[in-house]
C-alpha cells in the first residue's frame, strides 16, 4: 500500500467509512495510483524543462533544428548533443573572436583564432607574412588535432560509444555561425599565434 493511499484513507471520517471495506479500498487504491503516476510525471516533466539533463533531448533538438545538417550522419555522444543544444540556446550571435572562442568552449573545444592582415608600410616588420587584401576577412580556427569526448556515467545513453572523437561538430557549428564576410580555415595540431 502506498503512502498516498494511506493518506487518502486517513482523510475519511472514521465514524462514517470503513477504509478497509473491499469496494472503498479498491477505489482508494485506484485514486492513489493515479495520484502517484501524476506525481511521477511531474518529476519527469521538471527534468524535461532543463535541457542539460538530457531528459527530452530529442525534443530540444527538434525545436532548435539540431543536429546541424553537416553532422546528421555523424555519431555524436549524448554529451556532445547536449552541448550543441546549450550552445544554440545561449548563443545570441556575434562576430568577435571572443564570441567564437566561447562558442567552441561551450561545445567542448579549446581554440584560438588567427586573423590575417595585409602588410602595411610602417606597420609590418621583417619576417611578417605579406598577406594580400583578400586575407583581411580570413580567420584560421586553431584547435587540437583530435578532440575526444569520453562517455561519463549519468550523461551517456545505453548503447552509446564509450568515446567519440573528431572535430566535425566544431567545424559545422563555426561555419553555421560565421559572419557572412569571413572565410574560415581550420588548422589542427599546430600552435599558431592568435593574430598575424
Amino acid at each position: 500500500m502506498s503512502s498516498l493511499v494511506t493518506q487518502l484513507r486517513l482523510l475519511l471520517p472514521p465514524e462514517s467509512y470503513d477504509g478497509t471495506a473491499p469496494v472503498l479500498a479498491a477505489l482508494l487504491n485506484a485514486e492513489g495510483n493515479v495520484l502517484e503516476a501524476a506525481q511521477s510525471s511531474n518529476s519527469r516533466l521538471y527534468d524535461c524543462i532543463w535541457p542539460e539533463t538530457g531528459a527530452a533531448l530529442d525534443e530540444w533538438e527538434r525545436v532548435l533544428g539540431l543536429p546541424d545538417p553537416c553532422v546528421k550522419t555523424e555519431s555524436l555522444a549524448v554529451r556532445q548533443r547536449i552541448a550543441a543544444v546549450m550552445a544554440k540556446l545561449s548563443g545570441l550571435g556575434g562576430q568577435s573572436r571572443a564570441f567564437f572562442i566561447q562558442l567552441a568552449a561551450s561545445l567542448g573545444y579549446t581554440i584560438t583564432i588567427t586573423e590575417f592582415r595585409p602588410a602595411r608600410a610602417g606597420i609590418a616588420v621583417a619576417g611578417d607574412a605579406v598577406n594580400g587584401d583578400g586575407w583581411t576577412s580570413a580567420w584560421m580556427i586553431n584547435a587540437e588535432p583530435v578532440t575526444v569526448f569520453v562517455a561519463k556515467a549519468g550523461s551517456a545513453a545505453a548503447g552509446e560509444a564509450l568515446a567519440v572523437w573528431g572535430n566535425k561538430l566544431l567545424e559545422c557549428r563555426m561555419r553555421a555561425m560565421q559572419p557572412a564576410h569571413t572565410t574560415l580555415l581550420f588548422s589542427y595540431g599546430v600552435n599558431h599565434a592568435e593574430n598575424q
